[in-house]
């Protein structure tokens, strides 16, 4: 675990800003399917241990949502 704002310990999930380390935010994983139903039950997933989300139902998407926002980690099919 990492140590987060004011001392407090944060989840293994979090980020720690490169420079500010009272500043602690979750880890952003990109997900990627084309079938809706597996994209919201794996956000969901994620989320509850602790992660944001950006999803893409697809290529174009994922690549113009990597291109606009930073991510930690991309889970496609």
């Amino acid at each position: 675990m990492a140590d987060g704002p004011k001392g407090l310990t944060a989840p293994a999930t979090w980020a720690i800003i490169p420079g500010f380390p009272e500043v602690a935010m979750p880890a952003t994983l990109l997900i990627v399917d084309d079938e809706k139903n597996i994209l919201l039950t794996l956000k969901r997933a994620v989320e509850v241990e602790g992660y944001a989300c950006e999803v893409a139902g697809g290529g174009k998407v994922a690549l113009e949502v990597f291109a606009a926002k930073p991510v930690d980690a991309v889970l496609m099919d």
